[in-house]
C-alpha cells in the first residue's frame, strides 16, 4: 500500500502594491499624496499603512 500524500498547503503571498497603487488610494490626503510623490521611492509596498510609515521616517529625517 502506498502512504496517503497530504496536500499542499497553498502559501498566501502577501498582496503588494507599486507606488502608483499607493498614490491612488483614497485613504491618502491631497499633502500625504504629494509627500509619496516626492519622496518615496519606486518599489512594492505591502499596505498603504506601510507606505505612510516610510514617508513618516523621511519626513523625521528631514525635519532633524
Amino acid at each position: 500500500m502506498k502512504a496517503k500524500q497530504e496536500p499542499k498547503k497553498a502559501v498566501k503571498k502577501q498582496p503588494s502594491f507599486s507606488k502608483a497603487d499607493i498614490l491612488r488610494s483614497d485613504q491618502l490626503t491631497g499633502v500625504e499624496r504629494d509627500f509619496m510623490l516626492a519622496l518615496l521611492p519606486h518599489k512594492s509596498y505591502t499596505s498603504v499603512a506601510e507606505a505612510k510609515e516610510i514617508l513618516q521616517e523621511k519626513l523625521k529625517g528631514v525635519v532633524k
